[in-house]
């Protein structure tokens, strides 16, 4: 999906931004843009609000021979009116020699991939379907949960 929304029980709109409007913010912060958002968005104890979204980077002879289209995930936490407050991007924190492990490759239309734009197929290289808040004592921690189409 290009946009997040938050309704409440009737069904009115409460919140809502799109991936337009959060590429602004993440290009003013010097991140990478994400390619739409997917699979999960999950208020925190804190009142944040987490979501997972699609990014992707042309990469080449590192996951195929020439260049290939490869998919990660960024983590990003809002502040409750929607702005970025941080993020995680897989391409900054994982080794992107290491493909995925099944070796999941999407193509344009296919359900269950994240929204990608650069080519026509690509590497699914971390398919992040979960995020979660874990305290460890001082501070609080987010996993992503990795698993398959």
């Amino acid at each position: 999906a290009n946009w997040e929304r938050k309704v409440d029980l009737v069904g009115r709109t409460v919140l809502e931004t799109n991936a337009e409007r959060v590429n602004e913010q993440l290009t003013a912060m010097g991140k990478r843009a994400i390619s739409g958002f997917h699979h999960e968005v999950r208020t925190l104890p804190d009142g944040r609000i987490a979501t997972l979204a699609g990014v992707e980077q042309l990469l080449t002879d590192v996951q195929g021979p020439g260049t290939v289209d490869v998919l990660g995930d960024m983590i990003i936490v809002f502040d409750q009116n929607l702005q970025v407050v941080w993020t995680w991007d897989a391409f900054d924190h994982l080794d992107v020699t290491r493909k995925a492990i099944m070796g999941e490759i999407c193509a344009i239309g296919n359900s269950g991939c994240s929204p990608f734009y650069l080519a026509s197929t690509a590497n699914d290289w971390t398919h992040g379907n979960s995020v979660h808040q874990a305290p460890d004592g001082r501070s609080h921690s987010l996993f992503i949960f990795i698993g398959h189409q």
